[in-house]
């Protein structure tokens, strides 16, 4: 029998339980890097995983704007230019 699917991606991904390991097995990572275990340096809140952890409602709300955007079956014509940003906002197009 199929398997039924998720209904977001969050549940397919294994849903907060997922993330929250995600989140731990991702900041003890940064510890371990010398170069990414800086903004840790200070330590961290007791929530922190949490916090990181709660970065799925946001992907989540990303994700759903993107596709209201791009009905089913939507194709992008090939050959459109492409918006390029830099830090001080819209530099031109490229394409």
């Amino acid at each position: 029998m199929a398997q039924a699917l998720a209904s977001s991606v969050f549940a397919y991904a294994g849903g907060e339980r997922a993330f929250r390991a995600l989140a731990a097995a991702h900041g003890r990572r940064c510890l371990l890097d010398p170069v990414l275990k800086h903004p840790f340096s200070r330590g961290t809140r007791a929530d922190h995983v949490e916090r990181l952890a709660g970065l799925r409602a946001y992907m989540e709300w990303a994700v759903q704007e993107v596709l209201s955007c791009s009905p089913p079956g939507a194709r992008v014509p090939s050959g459109l230019p492409v918006p390029r940003w830099s830090w001080d906002g819209p530099a031109g197009l490229a394409g």
